[in-house]
């Protein structure tokens, strides 16, 4: 964007902009917006859920969407995750599918452990009859 359009361009708290990251630190990630100012994304406005390093998020040079969350003029606090679309809301038929899904796996899971415990155990009384007590 040419220099003089960045100095007419007025940031608005709340709104969503695209900026690039310019650096990275422990805490956050800095942005600069398309009015030439940075700002700072915490660290927990990163992305959702949690983020163990602000590069599991972004990288210096990185094209971000932010939301501002606030401009005092001098320091402005953005967001990465607010500026993220919601994720769409499941039916309740879709929750039912995923639950029965994962109870499936579960049990297959269980069911391999369980085939693998009794293989050790019969293992065991190749080598040691009088290690392993019987079930009654």
């Amino acid at each position: 964007m040419p220099y003089w359009r960045k100095q007419d361009m007025t940031i608005k708290t709340g709104r969503t902009y695209t900026g690039t990251v310019t650096g990275t630190a422990k805490f956050g990630l800095f942005v600069e917006l398309p009015d030439g100012r940075d700002g700072l994304v915490h660290i927990s406005e990163a992305a959702e859920g949690f983020v163990r390093s602000v590069r599991q998020a972004a990288s210096k040079g990185d094209t971000v969407r932010v939301r501002v969350l606030s401009d005092d003029g001098e320091r402005i606090s953005l967001s990465m995750r607010q500026a993220s679309p919601a994720p769409p809301e499941r039916t309740p038929e879709e929750v039912e599918s995923h639950a029965y899904e994962t109870a499936a796996r579960a049990e297959e899971k269980l069911e391999a452990l369980t085939v693998r415990l009794e293989e050790q155990e019969n293992r065991l009384r190749l080598y040691q009859p009088d290690a392993v007590q019987t079930k009654e």
